[in-house]
């Protein structure tokens, strides 16, 4: 039964060459799926960085995302004369808030820079004047937003 089925579509001269492209069409189908890990409808997660750059001094500080738990980061080792904390992250959901403060008195600024890809989001920089101490922080909230929403 199986045989004139076969033969019936696949007549004798031509049925080696349909039967090696409908298997080759098949097997290509089958790689690609197999060899993009079968994430098909799955859309690829954003990067988000953000640094913090001190000259003076170093700094000690937290970032949070999404209303997670706080993450505590410090640095006091300049290099090229600059301190400096980067970070890279997966986009957050809706928001991120970096925090950042002087660790000594000889912390002249803190500058604090938020990027999604490739896009400054949010910065802000800090100078000391006289002898006050030195914080900054940024806040970023609209990862979450629709930009078509007012189209």
């Amino acid at each position: 039964m199986i045989n004139y089925l076969i033969s019936s579509i696949f007549p004798r001269r031509t049925a080696g060459i349909r039967r090696y492209r409908l298997i080759s069409m098949f097997l290509a189908a089958f790689l690609s799926v197999i060899l993009t890990g079968c994430n098909l409808g799955d859309k690829e997660a954003g990067s988000c960085k953000f640094h913090v750059i001190a000259y003076g001094g170093g700094f000690s500080g937290w970032y949070i995302t999404d209303n997670d738990d706080p993450v505590p980061f410090a640095v006091d080792t300049a290099e090229d004369g600059a301190y400096i904390y980067s970070k890279q992250l997966e986009t957050p959901l809706s928001s991120i808030c970096v925090f950042a403060q002087a660790l000594t008195a000889g912390t002249s600024s803190i500058s604090i820079m938020v990027y999604d890809d490739s896009d400054l989001l949010a910065s802000n920089s800090e100078y000391k004047v006289e002898d006050e101490s030195l914080i900054n922080e940024v806040t970023y909230s609209d990862f979450g937003s629709d930009d078509d929403s007012s189209e």
